[in-house]
């Protein structure tokens, strides 16, 4: 997870609990952690700020996963349903990304959805999707390497299992 970007636990609740200007000294120094937490902060502040959006897709176009997560997390706090599907998006692009567990929080928000909604959450992670990777390659020449994360085999075993649960029956 830390190769991804993502902060332990206590990491992220001291970062959460610092005061702005503290986090503010760190981004500033290069501690990336603090600037992803500074930057979710301020939308947590001011959920329109663009500013911090764009600087936590920048984040993510560099190879980090958390930012994402925090993205995903921003959108589900909204009271809008498009806001709902935003954040559906953002899991389902993490799990392309490789972080998994992004499509059991994909599932769960997309639960309420009607199919118009799902149909326009994929829709989003298309767009998402693409301009991460566009993003990327001007950035490193190159997109994301294909790189599956552990647990992809176990995930692709559960899922095969899952569909013949649901199969019916051929003996009487």
């Amino acid at each position: 997870m830390a190769a991804n970007g993502f902060p332990d636990s206590a990491e992220f609740e001291v970062l959460m609990g610092l005061p702005i200007a503290e986090l503010e000294a760190l981004a500033g120094s290069g501690d990336i952690q603090a600037a992803n937490i500074l930057d979710y902060r301020r939308l947590r502040r001011d959920p329109a700020s663009q500013d911090a959006v764009r600087s936590l897709f920048d984040r993510a176009v560099s190879g980090e996963l958390f930012p994402l997560q925090l993205l995903a997390w921003h959108y589900l706090q909204q009271p809008d349903r498009e806001s709902q599907v935003v954040a559906s998006a953002y899991h389902r692009v993490l799990a392309l990304r490789g972080y998994y567990n992004g499509l059991y929080a994909n599932t769960l928000i997309a639960s309420g959805f009607t199919d118009g909604q799902r149909f326009a959450s994929e829709v989003y992670s298309l767009v998402i999707y693409n301009d991460l990777m566009r993003a990327r390659i001007e950035r490193f020449g190159t997109p994301f390497p294909v790189n599956p994360r552990p647990g992809m085999d176990q995930l692709f075993a559960s899922a095969q299992a899952m569909i013949h649960e649901t199969e019916p029956s051929t003996s009487p």
